[in-house]
């Protein structure tokens, strides 16, 4: 519900002129709450693409400072030099608009974690358009090869930017895993409960040492790009 109302507040925002443009996680709610919800928000840290803005306010950020940030208010988390906000107290790491490249970011804190024996994960989310990335592939051989303990969730949302997801990709994003030897489980999107479930066993995994884990989430994305 909060993560709906944060995207009503943009959307108002933008069309009353406050904003120009606002990215939207509506109809995606349950892949960030389920997730980040699964996780120890004590210890775990977390890398949201723009659409899992609730990952933010869930690890403890204060709202006010998220909004503050959209508006690029000096005292905002970014200090008004980005409405991409993280706070590394909060263990939220700030994105950027270059999709994909949270995965090699996330599996070098999870690599982090395992060097100082640490029983902490590193989750991010990559979109299925962003899978089609460079960096996507080089993150996730990466954490695979080093037996990192990093959670790669694949918000799967059917489309990236504007290109359906049949158009963008050929074979099964699910199959993904065995490929890259690495744990592969799948989630209903759009049921938070099913998210916590897959996320909390392929954390727990990580936490006992047995490397990165990927969860395919299926869901839609409610609206356009912007």
């Amino acid at each position: 519900l909060s993560t709906r109302l944060h995207d009503i507040a943009l959307k108002r925002w933008v069309r009353t002129g406050v904003l120009s443009k606002a990215w939207l996680g509506t109809g995606e709610e349950a892949v960030t709450v389920g997730a980040v919800a699964a996780l120890d928000r004590e210890s775990d840290v977390v890398a949201p693409m723009i659409r899992n803005a609730g990952a933010l306010a869930m690890m403890g950020m204060s709202l006010d400072g998220i909004f503050r940030g959209y508006l690029a208010l000096p005292d905002s988390p970014s200090c008004g030099r980005d409405l991409h906000m993280g706070d590394l107290p909060s263990g939220v790491l700030q994105p950027i608009s270059h999709m994909g490249t949270s995965v090699p970011v996330t599996a070098g804190v999870a690599l982090a974690f395992r060097q100082r024996r640490e029983e902490r994960v590193a989750l991010t989310w990559v979109g299925d358009g962003s899978t089609r990335t460079a960096a996507c592939h080089e993150g996730l051989i990466t954490a695979a090869a080093l037996g990192v303990p990093a959670v790669f969730v694949l918000q799967n949302n059917q489309v990236a930017h504007g290109t359906p997801l049949v158009d963008h990709g050929a074979g099964s994003l699910p199959a993904w895993a065995s490929a890259y030897g690495i744990e592969g489980l799948e989630a209903d999107g759009n049921n938070v409960l099913d998210v916590w479930a897959a996320t909390r066993i392929a954390a727990d995994r990580c936490r006992a040492g047995n490397g990165p884990a990927h969860v395919h989430v299926e869901t839609f994305r409610m609206g356009g790009h912007a």
